[in-house]
């Protein structure tokens, strides 16, 4: 049976993470795996894979992804949920100078 890659095991946690920062620190580290290319276009992103990895409950998780939808970094599809939305050359200049 073929294992598959899952592009979230790119994403690094190393230390536990304040309650208070949390959805902070999940937004951030998110949108820098997108913006560096770690979490490629038409990622499947789940709250409960991030909730584990993250170690926090699903809620700053939900609250960090509705966010990067604000932000045009992630979409919302019916039946799969948080989605990496493909980045034209000219937006992913323009988010990386906002940041």
């Amino acid at each position: 049976m073929a294992v598959k890659n899952n592009p979230l095991n790119s994403i690094v946690v190393s230390d536990p993470i304040p309650a208070h920062l949390a959805r902070s620190v999940i937004e951030e580290t998110l949108r820098n795996a997108i913006l560096d290319g770690r979490l490629p276009c038409g990622t499947a992103i789940r709250q409960e894979a991030l909730a584990q990895l993250f170690g926090v409950s699903r809620m700053p998780v939900r609250e960090a992804l509705r966010q990067l939808e604000a932000q045009g970094l992630l979409q919302v599809v019916q039946y799969k949920g948080a989605v990496v939305a493909p980045l034209i050359e000219d937006n992913s200049l323009e988010t990386y100078e906002l940041r």
